[in-house]
């Protein structure tokens, strides 16, 4: 009883927290923002019943301008789907952790015919395709901003990117996700950000539910 009330609470001041944030990102005026708090840690294991992915989540849909697959353009009213970059029966079929592959280190927004068209595809294979295609139509300089806007990690010219995207570098993948989620929350948010260590207390809290 005590932990759901612990949760609870958080989850309201997650709310509280992030209602102004996505005021700024929609509205594009940036207003007086209380403390907010994100943890790397945490952002690796966020469960989208989760207040904090729902409001990561509409931040994501807000600020990518281009849709990851077929770089057209995205709005407010685009009907987007919650892809999984790495699918889910990557857990099935090799062996990857099924919490960090439905967190929202692992998700971005896209549109829903891009989305049911990759279906269970696997990044190493469907953006080796993206990008051989920008290449061959000189947009690459788009492409990259694009991975940008979606919060890709690393340099898509640099001949080892693709390599990032196998299965024995899903974890790395995500880790290096969560600081690029942190650093697009920044560019919101400003000073108002605090970023937290996992601290004991906290894992033990989460031991109690």
């Amino acid at each position: 009883m005590q932990a759901n009330k612990r949760a609870q609470s958080s989850n309201y001041q997650v709310s509280q927290d992030f209602k102004v944030l996505l005021e700024y990102a929609r509205m594009g005026q940036r207003p007086e923002i209380p403390t907010v708090s994100l943890d790397a840690e945490k952002l690796l294991t966020l469960k989208p019943s989760d207040v904090l992915y729902k409001s990561l989540q509409n931040i994501f849909a807000t600020t990518i301008r281009q849709d990851l697959l077929s770089g057209n353009a995205v709005n407010t009213k685009s009907p987007l789907h919650d892809h999984h970059i790495f699918p889910e029966n990557a857990a099935k079929r090799h062996g990857l952790d099924k919490t960090m592959l439905n967190s929202i280190c692992n998700r971005v927004p896209m549109l829903a015919s891009s989305n049911g068209y990759l279906g269970e595809g696997y990044p190493e294979d469907y953006l080796k395709k993206i990008l051989d295609r920008a290449r061959k139509e000189s947009m690459l300089r788009d492409f990259k901003r694009r991975m940008r806007d979606c919060l890709i990690p690393g340099d898509p010219e640099d001949p080892q990117w693709l390599d990032s995207f196998s299965i024995n570098q899903f974890e790395e993948f995500c880790r290096k996700r969560a600081e690029l989620i942190i650093s697009r929350v920044h560019e919101i948010v400003g000073d108002s950000l605090q970023v937290n260590a996992a601290s004991d207390d906290e894992s033990m809290e989460g031991d109690d539910d």
